[in-house]
């Protein structure tokens, strides 16, 4: 199973640079942000390996397991120990999220802190297939912007997502 993983990842990752020599840079979706020319080389490869809900997951990083907390968005609880607190919208986010995430290879890209007050690491998330998925909750409704300085890396990509999706 490991190195059907390691096999995949290798494929993604000459895909993508096949991509960039071919057209020069990776495409931008219609309504979603893809890996972008201005590609700051701070991006790793991990594995997922669950969620824990729609702004948290468990990866591998460097052969350990770490919690990832996606950097500029809150989605509505669904784990919280204070059991009134979860809701309907965090389960939904949370499903949202599994069904993108769960079994996949992700990138990573960090910003100015490493990690949180909890330990987890700070990170923007692309798919395997370039989109980006702090900026897709926004979009796609499940997340609210969620700006802490210093890592204010992608705050007017997040602000325009919540413009497009309020004009739908």
């Amino acid at each position: 199973m490991r190195i059907k993983r390691q096999v995949k990842k290798k494929i993604t990752l000459i895909l993508c640079i096949l991509i960039v020599l071919i057209t020069g840079k990776f495409v931008s979706g219609e309504n979603v942000t893809k890996l972008e020319d201005e590609y700051t080389g701070n991006r790793i490869l991990c594995d997922v390996i669950r969620v824990v809900d729609g702004d948290t997951f468990v990866a591998t990083i460097d052969d350990k397991e770490e919690k990832v907390r996606l950097i500029g968005v809150d989605t509505p609880e669904s784990v919280h120990p204070d059991k009134s607190k979860n809701t309907k919208a965090g389960e939904l986010a949370s499903e949202y999220v599994k069904d993108l995430l769960e079994d996949q290879t992700v990138q990573l890209e960090f910003d100015v802190q490493e990690r949180d007050k909890y330990g987890r690491v700070l990170a923007y998330v692309y798919l395997e297939d370039g989109t980006f998925l702090n900026e897709k909750l926004i979009l796609d409704g499940y997340a609210q912007i969620a700006t802490y300085p210093p890592n204010v890396k992608y705050v007017d990509v997040f602000k325009q997502a919540a413009e497009r999706r309020n004009q739908k």
